[in-house]
């Protein structure tokens, strides 16, 4: 399955991302796009929105148990799965997933660094975006395959 390629492809750029964002966004903000992007550097210790902030021991083992579900269950999906979408989707899911573990078992919080207007306070980083995208793509590609059966 070539789609899996992406997922050390994904986690090698979110790394780069996010060790730039920590060399060069340390206590700083750079506004684009009339303001309606800010890069900001976030140290997130918690989950979305800092959900499980201060369990931080049982956050790290929900992070685990996901990745490895995500490993036993939607891995053989994907192999199975005739929709590039399920492919695609799966591969981006792990690359994500994968990237936001490897901070939380690194150094115990994620990086993020990128909020859109009008809420800045809510940060994301390359992983969380393919997370997203993962999800939609397996919805969307399982959803194709329904309907042909």
């Amino acid at each position: 399955m070539k789609e899996l390629l992406a997922v050390p492809v994904l986690w090698g750029l979110d790394r780069c991302l996010k060790k730039l964002a920590v060399e060069r966004l340390e206590g700083r903000t750079v506004s684009c796009c009339r303001d309606r992007v800010r890069f900001s550097l976030v140290r997130n210790e918690g989950a979305f929105l800092g959900f499980l902030k201060e369990r931080k021991g049982m956050l790290l083992l929900l992070n685990l148990f996901l990745f490895q579900w995500m490993l036993l269950f939607l891995l053989p999906l994907a192999r199975a799965s005739k929709a590039k979408g399920v492919k695609w989707g799966v591969s981006l899911l792990l690359g994500g997933g994968l990237g936001n573990l490897w901070d939380r078992i690194r150094g115990r919080a994620v990086v993020d660094y990128i909020a859109f207007a009008p809420r800045f306070k809510v940060h994301f980083n390359l992983a969380d975006f393919a997370i997203f995208a993962g999800g939609i793509l397996v919805s969307l590609g399982r959803l194709e395959e329904a309907e042909h059966r």
